[in-house]
């Protein structure tokens, strides 16, 4: 049982870090596009 959260709290954990990552990435890649378009 212990051993069943501490595997859900390290599932939540790693989506949680994998979005954040996803978003980081889109998001430096919407402003790159941005500054090209300036350029």
């Amino acid at each position: 049982m212990v051993f069943i959260k501490n595997n859900m709290i390290l599932c939540g954990l790693y989506r949680f870090m994998g979005a954040y990552a996803f978003y980081g990435l889109s998001y430096m890649l919407y402003n790159r596009r941005l500054f090209v378009k300036i350029d």
